[in-house]
């Protein structure tokens, strides 16, 4: 009697899943009538349209708010920062000017100056004097900038002497602000009346070169601290909380 019982509920069941899918007398489709269907259809194809619709004149909106040249929000950096080449992760150049553990460093300057050739810059950048700062505001066209080729760092430009130095024990290491939009660095008339510039402090003692730095008094065998500031009157190169706000550190070291 018990199996009996079972086997009607289960057809009991089944009858009742085809009567929801396909129901014969009303013609209705897992409970609805074709028309039925065919409102809730329209419904929600013109609720996602009017939703595609509303997404994207807001995408519109916000694009017509962007500049082409320059980021809408710049508070995350006020001032720049320097870096150097070679790029080194540890910022400790170490080498031995009697064997080519300094070809590393070479090759990365050699990478970083590639963009500096003298055609390059042709074909990139404009040929401007540097005379006071290049303003392109009224300039809608893709903007391009001064043209600053190789030779300009003079012994550390890699043409005369394809070392930078390191073969000499006189490595040079070139010294880059990193750009921020919109800012316009001032000068310190005590350190330089037409440009700013970059001064190197060693610790325990150092000369003071200029932007391309080539290191000529290096003691063997020794670790040389070095902190590089650029000085501007509106640039900030000693907060403690960022060690790389306009300056940099590195470590130098050659042995004999």
């Amino acid at each position: 009697m018990a199996a009996l019982t079972m086997n009607r509920s289960w057809k009991k069941v089944f009858d009742e899943f085809k009567e929801f899918m396909w129901n014969p007398k009303t013609r209705e489709f897992m409970g609805r009538t074709g028309s039925s269907w065919a409102l809730i259809i329209i419904f929600y194809l013109v609720f996602y349209a009017v939703l595609s619709g509303i997404f994207a004149l807001c995408l519109y909106v916000m694009l017509q708010t962007i500049d082409h040249n320059y980021p809408k929000y710049e508070d995350r950096l006020s001032y720049p920062g320097l870096m150097i080449r070679p790029n080194i992760p540890s910022l400790q150049i170490t080498f031995n000017r009697q064997n080519t553990t300094w070809q590393p460093y070479v090759d990365g300057i050699n990478t970083a100056l590639q963009d500096y050739n003298q055609s390059t810059q042709q074909q990139r950048g404009i040929d401007c004097t540097f005379q006071g700062y290049f303003r392109q505001d009224n300039i809608t066209t893709p903007k391009q900038a001064c043209q600053f080729t190789r030779d300009l760092l003079g012994n550390c430009s890699g043409l005369d002497d394809t070392t930078y130095g390191y073969a000499n024990g006189t490595p040079c290491v070139l010294i880059k602000m990193n750009r921020v939009i919109h800012f316009l660095p001032e000068l310190i008339p005590k350190f330089s009346n037409s440009s700013i510039t970059i001064s190197c402090t060693g610790k325990p003692n150092y000369t003071q070169p200029f932007v391309a730095v080539q290191f000529l008094n290096l003691t063997q065998n020794m670790d040389h601290n070095v902190e590089c500031l650029v000085n501007a009157g509106n640039i900030v190169n000693d907060n403690d909380r960022d060690k790389f706000q306009g300056r940099v550190y590195f470590t130098l070291r050659s042995n004999s």
